[in-house]
């Protein structure tokens, strides 16, 4: 790709040269309310009517409002005695959890001591599932995903769970292990499950790469190298971790993308090379276009995923990249 190309900063979101995929967006209906002086947004998505989802997110400055856990509980009238945390850590790691551990980490700390629930080793737990009555998971965001599952199993019960996807977790493919683990271990019917995917940063937003970075930086994404054979010879080109995963979800997922949408998976679909104000050269993630691939290739409908049309940078959300803030938008999916 040549950034050369690409148009102007702020008048084109997805510049010439990105597949802008058109991912199935969610119904939704915020209601905006007042917290202590600031405002919230307590969102419903439509469709889900044999689960609850829940997103609470703060709007505007941080100064603004006192928003946590606690209040989002009792402005969206869940109760956490049914609510459990995980300990997120942008890790592959997913945990079938039962009502045995209800209310357990729902305000993250009993004190100081962090009370979200582990692995059996005490490592973090990025996604959870459960088939118990009247149970449910939070996840707390800023710029990552929550993604929220619901549906029955093969006996017709009620089955839920939740992933925490950032960059790092979506390259892991945290989400398809969800799914993977539902249907495995859980006995989810693989028709019935549909899934809706929280507000986070589009890709417009999210940078990642740029060519003023410090080798230091560079190093912790380097992933290796690709060797290119072309009529001039063999050329090798770092591989980063982003570039790394593509090839594999390409490889994993692929089939599947090909059949919905006639064309092959391209780098494009997942990551872009800009300019920024600057000059110098960004490169762009698309976390939705991961998310959604892991959704497809497991066997998600297409019209049974719904992807949030709100942006956490860009419709003034808590977002890592304005706020520095990372528990303004808390996701609740929980049993009936």
């Amino acid at each position: 790709m040549n950034p050369e190309n690409f148009g102007a900063r702020e008048e084109i979101r997805n510049p010439e040269g990105l597949n802008l995929l058109e991912l199935p967006k969610a119904v939704e209906s915020p209601e905006e309310i007042e917290i202590n002086g600031g405002k919230a947004l307590i969102i419903k998505p439509e469709g889900f009517a044999d689960a609850e989802i829940i997103v609470g997110a703060r709007t505007g400055d941080p100064g603004e409002a006192v928003w946590d856990k606690a209040t989002f509980y009792e402005k969206a009238d869940i109760d956490p005695k049914r609510i459990v945390g995980i300990k997120q850590a942008h890790t592959a790691n997913v945990k079938e959890i039962g009502a045995e551990s209800a209310g357990i980490g729902a305000t993250f700390k009993k004190g100081d001591e962090d009370e979200r629930i582990t692995t059996d080793d005490g490592k973090g737990i990025d996604a959870a599932w459960t088939k118990d009555k009247d149970l449910g998971f939070v996840v707390a965001t800023a710029d990552c995903v929550a993604v929220m599952v619901a549906g029955k199993d093969k006996a017709g019960e009620e089955i839920v769970g939740i992933a925490h996807a950032g960059i790092a977790g979506a390259q892991q493919d945290i989400v398809g292990n969800l799914l993977r683990d539902m249907k495995e271990n859980g006995d989810a019917n693989q028709e019935t499950l549909k899934v809706y995917v929280g507000p986070n940063i589009n890709e417009r937003n999210y940078t990642v790469m740029s060519e003023t970075m410090t080798d230091e930086q560079v190093d912790k994404v380097r992933g290796g190298e690709i060797i290119v054979s072309n009529e001039d010879g063999e050329t090798k080109i770092g591989l980063t971790k982003i570039t790394e995963s593509f090839l594999k979800f390409k490889e994993r997922y692929g089939e599947e993308f090909q059949k919905l949408y006639g064309r092959e998976l391209a780098a494009n679909d997942v990551y872009y090379i800009d300019k920024n104000d600057n000059g110098d050269l960004e490169l762009h993630y698309n976390l939705n276009a991961m998310v959604f691939l892991s959704l497809i290739g497991n066997g998600v409908a297409v019209e049974n995923i719904a992807f949030s049309e709100l942006c956490s940078f860009g419709d003034n959300l808590p977002s890592n990249r304005r706020t520095k803030e990372t528990t303004g938008i808390f996701s609740v999916v929980k049993t009936k």
